[in-house]
């Protein structure tokens, strides 16, 4: 989760996606936080690790995603709110 404010993007990407891999359920608060982190593609693979989360507490936070300026973010957050939706 550290790896979560590494001062590399494209590690905080990987963290935030393994995190989701690895079914690491402690990591969704953290994880919530980083939908705000400047990089399109952290965003992006937050919205998908807390999909694979089944993460319901992030919902309200993956709505407000469907409106980010990326279509990255806002494809991987309407999918992880279906797939929320779904469990």
């Amino acid at each position: 989760m550290a790896a979560l404010r590494d001062s590399n993007a494209t590690v905080r990407s990987n963290a935030a996606f393994a995190l989701g891999e690895l079914g690491a359920r402690q990591a969704i608060d953290p994880l919530i936080v980083c939908l705000q982190d400047p990089d399109e593609w952290v965003r992006k693979s937050v919205a998908k690790a807390l999909g694979l989360l089944k993460a319901r507490d992030a919902v309200s936070a993956l709505d407000k995603a469907l409106v980010d300026g990326s279509e990255l973010v806002r494809k991987n957050a309407r999918r992880s709110l279906e797939q929320i939706r779904q469990s």
